[in-house]
């Protein structure tokens, strides 16, 4: 995928979740589809905790930030649809399992 586009998902995906929108909000959804929380603010003190220790397997962490939600829409494929609704609909995962997978891809 273009960086260029994933950058625009990104920054629309923050804008509708900031925004409390109406509209489609991919990152509830993805809260609801991994049963997971948003932590749009991270802290180094908040990173000593274990629990989202990138050592830590995917099925036990309980959250996820904005840099891996780039990861995740950085990893996806090409996109064949201009509109965004439409592909962050198509791209939403199933799962944590599914998540964490495609988001630590090429990845060190």
């Amino acid at each position: 995928m273009s960086k260029n586009f994933a950058e625009q998902c990104v920054r629309y995906i923050l804008a509708q979740y900031r925004n409390e929108s109406a509209d489609f909000d991919f990152i509830r959804e993805l809260e609801q589809s991994t049963d997971m929380v948003f932590l749009a603010n991270t802290t180094d003190t908040e990173s000593l905790c274990y629990a989202n220790s990138q050592a830590v397997r995917p099925e036990y962490k309980t959250n996820f930030t904005p840099a891996d939600l780039w990861n995740y829409i950085s990893n996806q494929q090409n996109h064949q649809n201009a509109d965004i609704n439409a592909y962050l609909k198509s791209i939403l995962p199933k799962n944590k399992q599914q998540f964490w997978r495609i988001s630590s891809q090429n990845q060190p």
